[in-house]
């Protein structure tokens, strides 16, 4: 959303170049946080009341952010919106691992993969389809306002998922968890209800142990890659200069054809709105791709999580 209002922001704000740099890097640095604090979290309150607590800060991110009447206010906003994706990005694919059936694990995390880029392409839709709609002065606060759309949405299916069957067994509470094993679809939720204790169990009795032991190598290699997968990969490769300048090429016309017919506010949203199509949703099925086959199944039964 934040690409479509930056100039907005310097002439209704009256922000200078470094302080719309801190205005849009604010959400990044609520992403480290909210990644940090979203383990102990989860641990403490449980995925689902956790994602329950992220999915109120986008809303109030949103709707903050669109009603924003200062520069300061609006750092806040966004790092609450960034606290926000730090965590339910950590959280989300927890949450997937813990209650999705061994068998649909890869799948359910891969689609979680997809649609964090599929959210980005449609934030674009959503910044070309606002401008259209001709809000004038107060258009940027829509464009911002509108995520609280899903956001709401986010929040109301929250409230009607089980609590994680893990996390349930780790604080002893076995009875609830054999029952949500039971709803999700276990075939023997007792069988499976043991594999997470006994899995919990090793857990516990290895926490003592270097991450730097021998047996530790693989998965921290593959952790490591597949960080840099991420990054070079899906949304991220569309920065890169040969791609950007394909993409100029592309919609030169289109965009010339934009500016000759007055829409010079929403020739970038365009633009940056067919760009993130082209490549960021093919690229991420790729990623996702080898995010299942990699990831997801080295992880094994669910004792291994």
């Amino acid at each position: 959303m934040v690409s479509g209002v930056t100039r907005d922001w310097t002439s209704v704000l009256g922000l200078t170049p470094a302080l719309l740099g801190a205005t849009v890097a604010a959400a990044l640095w609520g992403t480290i946080v909210g990644a940090l604090c979203a383990g102990y979290a989860g641990d403490r309150w449980g995925r689902r009341g956790a994602l329950q607590t992220l999915a109120v800060f986008y809303v109030v991110s949103a709707l903050g952010s669109a009603a924003t009447w200062a520069w300061t206010p609006l750092l806040v906003f966004r790092v609450i919106g960034g606290l926000a994706i730090g965590g339910s990005s950590v959280l989300g694919p927890m949450y997937i691992t813990e209650i999705s059936p061994a068998h649909l694990r890869g799948r359910m995390v891969g689609m979680f993969q997809f649609n964090m880029v599929l959210g980005i392409l449609v934030a674009y839709l959503s910044n070309y389809l606002v401008g259209l709609a001709g809000f004038g002065p107060s258009e940027w606060r829509w464009k911002l306002g509108v995520a609280a759309a899903p956001a709401v949405f986010f929040l109301l299916m929250m409230l009607s998922i089980p609590q994680s069957p893990r996390w349930l067994a780790s604080k002893g509470r076995t009875a609830e968890a054999e029952n949500v094993l039971g709803l999700i679809g276990e075939a023997n939720p007792k069988l499976a209800l043991k594999d997470i204790t006994d899995g919990i169990r090793r857990e516990q009795q290895q926490k003592t142990q270097k991450l730097s032991s021998r047996q530790y190598r693989l998965p921290v290699f593959l952790a490591i890659s597949i960080g840099v997968v991420n990054q070079i990969t899906g949304i991220n490769v569309k920065k890169t200069g040969y791609l950007k300048g394909d993409c100029v090429r592309f919609f030169e016309n289109k965009v010339s054809k934009c500016k000759r017919g007055g829409q010079g506010r929403n020739c970038t949203a365009l633009q940056s709105l067919v760009c993130a199509h082209r490549w960021s949703v093919p690229l991420s099925q790729t990623k996702a791709c080898c995010l299942k086959r990699g990831q997801i199944q080295c992880l094994g039964p669910r004792t291994g999580i």
